[in-house]
């Protein structure tokens, strides 16, 4: 019986202590360590979303700073731009391209900002303000410029230079007072029209105000043997690397050197990218020449095509040199038309009848002819004649009607103080006034306008000797 009792004793405390083991149990399972490690990946979790969440908007904060980098880097690089092209359409307007520069802009990626708006409705207003020229027609002209004065004036032919030359110090020395004076460079065959009947007439000239249309023409750009011995010119004209024509000029020690100040069209073309005002629309003179020793300093006249009996002295070329000399004249030729200039027939022989004014009709058909035959086909065709002395002719002079109405000349220009021009029939003359030393020298009151007498001793060469008359 006792035995009995102790067992259920023992069996009710086993029970008893089960009942507080599993009571135990339950408690851990609430506030113990197993609880402690189910918490620990939600505070991962919320710790990882809100790292997330500040990345996201580190992300978000660095685009928008990017892209309003990328707006700002945009609006300088078409600020520049704008900049830039404004500047190129300003220099295009001082040379009168106002049509070409409002184009430009308006194709520009700029064309949308204000300024650039702003800057075509300035040009235009440019272009506008353009009045129908009324005055007196101004053309002066030259020969090839002395490089040297000392060699030029102690050598056998220094009385002619003395007379018809200008020295390179000269030219350079009118040019920023013709443009001070509001000179600007035109081409002479824009200042020919004709009527519906085909009669020459003056064409209208639009300047803005106060400007005044120079024709600018220089003769004999041959570079004659006789100025190789007297060493005071250049050997010949060329085309350089960019397209700019240049001088040849041989040096003290005998090597040849290309330079920018040997005669009219290197310094004028200079002079002209300094100052573009200075040209209407990129217009830089006439290039006038003979034809019997060739041109521009290629001697045309010794290639075997050309020889006679009497030419049996000139140098004998190969036929490499023949086509380097072929090659050279029509690159200078085309080189000129392309920077500006209009190109001239100076006659073929530049003969003594000429001079003498005694030249008949046939004897002027040989010159037109030979010049044709011998130098056209290197220079490309030509509507100037430039006569040889100066030689006037009127407008019902049968030389004048070959010249303008079958020659293929209809512009004549003969020498006058006056600068007159003309037109009659299908052709029109205008006077030249030659900047020499006559004029400079002995009658500079002819040359009043365009310098006074303060201005010319300011720029003639003070070595000149006296005239010999």
């Amino acid at each position: 019986m006792l035995k009995i009792k102790f067992k259920k004793i023992v069996s009710i405390i086993c029970l008893m202590m089960t009942i507080i083991m599993l009571s135990a149990c339950g408690e851990n399972g609430r506030t113990g360590q197993p609880a402690a490690l189910g918490k620990e990946p939600a505070e991962k979790q919320e710790k990882q979303t809100a790292e997330q969440e500040a990345a996201k908007q580190q992300a978000e904060e660095e685009a928008k700073k990017a892209e309003e980098e990328r707006k700002a880097a945009e609006e300088e690089r078409l600020k520049a731009l704008a900049a830039e092209q404004m500047e190129k359409a300003d220099y295009m307007a001082r040379g009168y391209y106002y049509d070409e520069a409002i184009a430009e802009l308006a194709a520009s990626e700029a064309a949308g900002r204000p300024e650039i708006q702003a800057k075509i409705a300035e040009i235009q207003a440019l272009k506008d303000a353009l009045v129908k020229y009324e005055g007196d027609t101004y053309h002066i002209f030259f020969h090839s410029l002395i490089i040297d004065p000392a060699a030029a004036f102690a050598s056998p032919t220094s009385n002619g230079y003395n007379f018809w030359m200008t020295t390179v110090d000269e030219f350079k020395g009118m040019l920023p007072i013709l443009l001070k004076k509001d000179f600007v460079i035109y081409r002479l065959e824009d200042m020919l029209d004709y009527d519906e009947a085909g009669n020459a007439k003056a064409k209208d000239i639009y300047l803005p105000a106060g400007k005044k249309p120079l024709i600018l023409s220089v003769d004999d750009v041959n570079y004659y043997e006789y100025m190789q011995r007297d060493k005071c010119f250049p050997v010949r004209l060329e085309i350089n690397d960019q397209n700019e024509v240049v001088t040849l000029v041989r040096q003290a020690d005998g090597t040849l050197a290309q330079t920018y100040d040997g005669d009219v069209f290197p310094i004028v073309e200079q002079f002209v990218k300094e100052h573009p005002e200075f040209s209407w629309r990129g217009a830089k003179g006439i290039v006038a020449m003979t034809g019997y020793e060739g041109v521009f300093g290629y001697r045309l006249n010794e290639l075997q095509k050309f020889r006679t009996a009497a030419d049996a002295k000139l140098p004998v070329h190969t036929p490499e040199e023949e086509a380097e000399i072929e090659a050279g004249a029509m690159r200078v030729a085309q080189g000129l038309r392309a920077n500006g200039w209009e190109l001239a027939c100076h006659s073929f022989t530049h003969g003594q009848y000429f001079r003498k004014g005694t030249i008949t009709v046939d004897q002027l058909k040989y010159e037109v002819n030979e010049f044709n035959r011998k130098i056209i086909p290197y220079t490309g065709e030509m509507k100037i004649f430039i006569s040889p002395f100066g030689m006037h002719l009127k407008g019902d002079d049968p030389r004048f009607k070959y010249l303008t109405e079958e020659a293929g000349y209809p512009i004549f220009c003969p020498v006058g103080k006056h600068m007159t021009t003309f037109y009659a029939g299908k052709g029109m003359s205008q006077e030249r006034l030659n900047l020499d030393g006559l004029t400079l020298k002995h009658q500079p009151q002819n040359a009043w306008k365009f310098f006074t007498l303060e201005e010319i001793d300011s720029f003639i060469d003070k070595t000149r000797p006296e005239l010999i008359w």
